[in-house]
């Protein structure tokens, strides 16, 4: 996997971060909810691009 596709998936992960962290309402369970969530989704795309 190169480099600039990683850079690619962190700054995508950086904007949902921040979404969600500013979505009003969130709680920090939901937050820590919504972030692994993210991480998972992220890794599974990685992988996508990597195969």
């Amino acid at each position: 996997m190169g480099r600039k596709q990683q850079d690619i998936f962190q700054l995508f992960q950086v904007k949902l971060d921040r979404r969600i962290t500013k979505t009003p309402g969130n709680g920090k369970r939901a937050v820590k909810r919504q972030r692994g969530a993210v991480a998972v989704l992220c890794r599974q795309a990685v992988n996508t691009v990597r195969l």
